[in-house]
């Protein structure tokens, strides 16, 4: 049974939810902004577009993983809510997890698309240096700043720093493809690069036990994402993208990816606190009543972020924003849709097998939701614009 909340403490609940996405939605104007400057350059280099998807997941996975467990911690009194002392027990999940899964990253999106792997492999290393400057000390401040203002972190982060991550991803990307293809022709400095890559994995690894153990169970959940991403890669570079950019919304194609996953990193991030404070439904397939009120007030929340990417979107798009709107909400709806029901499920389920979920399960959900938002977006843009 639900614990009795009044009414104010619901709609607080749904309004830090929606002002995360909102905040997601200021740094949505810079990320369609950049996507629309450079959709001549992706359409012209569908490397790029190959290993696109699976970059920003690995970018929203580990690192909206980090926050969710950076948030359990802080929740149970294991971390100190200072920004050093986080930063101490994370830094090097951060880096083994971010480099070691570029490789593969690189790997698969040059196998599943056909294009040159050693390339798709320069462009996922070099594009994953740029952005880990930026990405690991702003997933640990944001965590620990919403945390010391009395705000959950479960709540805003995943859509804060899932943002963050489109926001470096892409020209971190474009720089990368220019430098990768410089590097290509000089193949001891991919070697290079690679091998220094595995060394520092290795190393990190070898020193620190506890970052084993979570590259342990995060990278059996990444492997398979990674499958998902170069598959969902090779139907956004040979087909999803040339839909979307005749409908007009390549441009916030990356955006409404992002934004539709943070709402189901929400849910997993939230009910897997829910889990280990005994307030979540012990069976899998069994919701409570403070899961469902969880998966109602997440869903309220998306109408607003929903209705502005259209709106950002028509900046630089012809497109009439009404079809925009309905596109984009019907789209969003069911891939949070599905993936808010799965990752309550899978979370809950891993728990049981006392494996820890923002380990696991996060990376997974929005592996999940950007293969199904790839193929529904443009499919209901084709059959309403």
């Amino acid at each position: 049974m639900v614990e009795w909340r009044p009414p104010k403490r619901y709609l607080r609940d749904t309004g830090e939810i929606t002002g995360g996405l909102l905040a997601a939605n200021l740094g949505d104007i810079l990320n369609i902004s950049i996507m629309a400057l450079f959709v001549v350059f992706f359409s012209n280099h569908p490397e790029s577009l190959a290993v696109l998807p699976g970059l920003a997941n690995m970018r929203g996975s580990i690192y909206t993983s980090m926050a969710s467990r950076v948030s359990t911690n802080l929740h149970l009194g294991l971390y100190e809510d200072k920004y050093r002392a986080v930063a101490k027990n994370e830094w090097s999940h951060g880096i083994a997890l971010s480099f070691s899964n570029s490789i593969i990253v690189g790997f698969l999106a040059g196998f599943f698309s056909g294009i040159s792997i050693p390339l798709t492999i320069a462009i996922s290393i070099l594009s994953t240096i740029i952005s880990w400057t930026v990405m690991l000390p702003g997933t640990i401040f944001l965590s620990v700043l919403f945390f010391k203002k009395g705000v959950d972190p479960d709540k805003v982060s995943a859509p804060v720093i899932t943002v963050l991550g489109d926001g470096i991803t892409i020209p971190s990307l474009v720089a990368a493809t220019i430098l990768g293809h410089i590097i290509v022709t000089h193949p001891i400095i991919l070697t290079t690069l690679t091998s220094i890559t595995l060394v520092l994995v290795t190393t990190i690894l070898t020193i620190n036990r506890k970052s084993r153990t979570i590259f342990v169970q995060t990278m059996s959940s990444l492997l398979l994402v990674s499958i998902l991403e170069s598959i969902t890669g090779a139907i956004l570079a040979k087909w999803s993208a040339r839909i979307l950019d005749e409908k007009g919304l390549l441009p916030l194609y990356p955006s409404f990816l992002e934004d539709v996953g943070a709402v189901s990193a929400v849910v997993a991030a939230k009910t897997s606190t829910m889990a280990y404070l005994g307030t979540a439904s012990r069976k899998p397939y069994k919701f409570s009543a403070d899961e469902l009120v969880l998966l109602l007030e997440a869903h309220i929340a998306m109408f607003p972020t929903m209705t502005i990417l259209p709106v950002i979107n028509k900046a630089y798009s012809k497109t009439p924003l009404a079809d925009m709107i309905i596109t984009v909400y019907i789209a969003g709806l069911l891939v949070a849709l599905i993936g808010s029901i799965l990752s309550s499920i899978l979370v809950k389920a891993t728990h049981n097998k006392e494996i820890d979920p923002d380990n696991t399960i996060l990376p997974l959900i929005t592996g999940i939701t950007d293969l199904s938002g790839t193929i529904l977006l443009p499919v209901i843009a084709g059959v309403i614009i």
